[in-house]
């Protein structure tokens, strides 16, 4: 029972005539929210609510609007800021060998000599025997060059960048990456793909200014608080440490759990990156820093989620697992060592069989406290579930994966088990959702609700904001604090331009958050009510 306003329980802020959906599975949905200071004082009814105002109380009324704990995006990767110099600019996200060369050419006799040239291209450009290093060098021989392919899965460099970056003529492959070499030779191609093309990405992202980064910091945090997010668990493309230095500097309004990206050499991994800093980093209130992600594998994309069978297009391609099962154990007895959240990258199967073994081998360690979680586990299905379940391991889902339904069947047929969402809520394996760099959450949750890989495999919308907000702070260790609206919690909350739980799922995607609270703090208001 909600008791009456005195001027001990009064409350600074009450939101009144709403439609609460708390995500508290006691309590899923309720009228209105009284916030005291940064937490929720109490939820209930919209008259239980207006008994706790008193005379300085303010008070919003939420005109029928959806409300909504704050979005929490577990998995999500800062792209730094533009790196500089010129992109290519291309017809299409996966141009033509022949328009690269076009395009590059007629930059190079613009651009000055020196500056970087940059453009985004596909498997046609990386899968051509003919496109490499020395070909780009003919075209742009006074400038570096840099072909990427979204979500870093591979690249390519030229001499001029290789030597800007250091790289070696004869470098070795760093742990979990690899160099393309000239036939016959050691020489490098050009072409760099895993743990060596994040290297690449990371050494640019190096010489990017702060006042770049942080300028990139505040333009997510400003798209973030419009659609209703209140926190981002951040890897970062930065070392640990910048990362948080420069977020000091951005001022920015919503919570970020910074976790560590570390790279490697062809020595190993790096063992150290951000292994210094606190938990909270004094006087930032609103970050945290936690976890440490390595990458097991790569993506159906390019054919490189390590699978336990081989590739239907590829029948005698099983992928490509990027550490070795004795690496993978060292992975594993590292987050017991120093008590640090274990993230990892998989999407094929293989790399969550080797992972639970692992796991499985370490005697009188409650896993379900380490929480070890499994970023995409796209590959986390049939046999592997009820040792999900046993270990306690949480699971981040990546929706946009869902939409690759055409590569699904090309790459596996309709018939493989792989993308569960459905199944693991209902075998009780915690759920948690990142957008990988698609940050809009409402199409996320679109993509939940239709599953169009395997329609039976969809989540209910409800479900999926749970999910959104409960399940990324389970999946950082915050759920005492956020993740619900409830009495006691963080005043973390988004009102909704509509009703994400009526419309048409084709219309989730046009919604807009038009009240974000952070800490009971308005940090967005689109003055519509």
């Amino acid at each position: 029972m909600v008791a009456k306003a005195t001027e001990e329980n009064g409350a600074d802020l009450i939101l009144v005539n709403g439609k609460v959906f708390t995500a508290d599975p006691t309590r899923p949905y309720a009228e209105a929210v009284a916030i005291r200071g940064e937490r929720i004082l109490a939820v209930g009814t919209s008259a239980q609510i207006a008994a706790l105002a008193g005379v300085n109380t303010h008070r919003i009324d939420l005109q029928g609007h959806v409300t909504i704990p704050g979005i929490n995006d577990a998995h999500y990767h800062f792209p730094s800021a533009p790196l500089g110099g010129h992109y290519l600019a291309f017809q299409s996200g996966d141009p033509s060998w022949q328009e690269t060369q076009d395009a590059l050419a007629e930059a190079a006799g613009k651009v000055p000599a020196g500056t970087w040239i940059f453009g985004y291209v596909d498997r046609t450009v990386l899968e051509k025997p003919e496109a490499h290093r020395f070909a780009l060098d003919r075209h742009a021989p006074d400038h570096p060059v840099y072909l990427l392919r979204g979500g870093l899965i591979g690249g390519m460099v030229n001499t001029k960048a290789m030597r800007a970056l250091e790289i070696s003529e004869e470098a070795p492959d760093p742990l979990g990456g690899r160099y393309e070499r000239v036939p016959g030779s050691m020489r490098i191609s050009g072409k760099v793909f895993g743990y060596a093309s994040y290297g690449v990405y990371i050494r640019l992202a190096s010489r990017v200014p702060d006042a770049d980064l942080v300028q990139g910091m505040q333009a997510l945090a400003d798209e973030a608080v419009r659609y209703g997010l209140t926190s981002i668990q951040v890897m970062t493309m930065l070392p640990a440490a910048r990362y948080v230095r420069l977020l000091k500097k951005a001022h920015v309004p919503i919570r970020v759990r910074v976790i560590r990206f570390p790279l490697t050499t062809a020595d190993g991994r790096d063992l150290t990156e951000g292994c210094d800093l606190p938990l909270r980093p004094a006087g930032q209130p609103l970050v945290t820093v936690r976890g440490t992600k390595w990458i097991l594998d790569g993506t159906q994309l390019e054919w490189a989620a390590a699978l336990r069978g081989t590739y239907r297009d590829r029948p005698d391609w099983s992928g490509w697992l990027r550490f070795s099962e004795r690496e993978i154990a060292s992975m594993v007895h590292e987050t017991l060592q120093w008590d640090d959240q274990l993230l990892c990258h998989s999407c094929g199967d293989r790399p969550v069989e080797l992972l639970f073994d692992a796991m499985e081998q370490v005697q009188d360690v409650d896993w379900a406290e380490k929480r070890v979680r499994i970023e995409h586990a796209n590959g986390l299905a049939g046999d592997l579930i009820p040792r999900a379940h046993r270990l306690g391991v949480v699971v981040v889902q990546t929706p946009l994966l869902l939409a690759w339904v055409d590569l699904v069947r090309e790459r596996y047929g309709l018939d493989t088990p792989f993308f569960p969402v459905r199944t693991l809520l209902e075998a009780g394996v915690p759920l948690a959702i990142g957008s990988d760099n698609l940050i809009d959450p409402y199409l996320n949750i679109r993509l939940l609700a239709l599953h169009l890989i395997h329609p039976a495999e969809a989540i209910t919308r409800e479900q999926a904001v749970e999910a959104y907000t409960r399940g990324s702070a389970f999946a950082e260790f915050e759920e005492g604090d956020k993740g619900t609206l409830a009495r006691g919690k963080l005043a973390d909350i988004a009102v909704l331009s509509q009703d994400i739980f009526t419309v048409p799922l084709d219309a989730l995607p046009g919604t807009q958050s038009i009240l974000t609270l952070v800490g009971g703090k308005v940090v967005y208001d689109g003055k519509a009510l």
